[in-house]
């Protein structure tokens, strides 16, 4: 497509809104466009970018020998409530009701879901080692977004989980950038 017909709407002024030279940068680029405070839209060349950066990510994981998988951004009250950070992610957790009234959640992260995996799946010190990685959207309702794309309420990002052994006992070790540890499960805890 020719750059003339192509949706790339630079500004020459910074935008009051940015904070950050990277923010300033990739609205005034015409990479991303803001709707919000922390909500933004991709546009055509950011979102090039977002894919190009997601196949390095994709390329180096899969050289290591990861597994790629894809968890819900919509998950169930009750994993967070046996985590118990149902409560201790306050209001930064978007948190809903289903039709039956039931408690559910924009995933503000996974861990509550690969320790649930790897309950259910690895049933054997043979099961290991095992290094799962998702590219996914998180949600959060940060108190005040700043810094452009890099803290926003959704949150575009790369995680992965490394299961090991150690002792005849599973260590689950999150690698990147994990604020709260991973709880804990029983088998008879689910």
């Amino acid at each position: 497509m020719k750059w003339s017909r192509s949706l790339i709407p630079t500004l020459k002024e910074n935008p009051k809104e940015a904070e950050t030279p990277s923010h300033r940068l990739l609205l005034r680029g015409g990479f991303i466009t803001q709707h919000q405070s922390g909500v933004y839209t991709f546009l055509p060349l950011g979102w090039r970018v977002m894919l190009k950066i997601q196949n390095i990510i994709r390329e180096e994981m899969d050289a290591i020998g990861a597994q790629e998988l894809l968890m819900p951004a919509l998950t169930t009250g009750d994993v967070w409530k046996l985590s118990g950070r149902w409560e201790s992610f306050g209001k930064d957790m978007f948190k809903l009701k289903d039709r039956k009234g039931k408690d559910i959640a924009l995933a503000p992260t996974h861990e509550e879901i690969i320790s649930l995996l790897a309950k259910d799946y690895i049933r054997s010190y043979r099961d290991l080692p095992q290094i799962w990685y998702q590219l996914q959207t998180k949600f959060r309702d940060e108190p005040r977004p700043r810094g452009g794309i890099l803290s926003s309420q959704r949150i575009h990002n790369e995680r992965f989980i490394q299961l090991l052994t150690k002792t005849g006992k599973v260590w689950k070790s999150v690698i990147r950038n994990i604020k709260k540890p991973i709880p804990k499960f029983s088998r008879d805890a689910v």
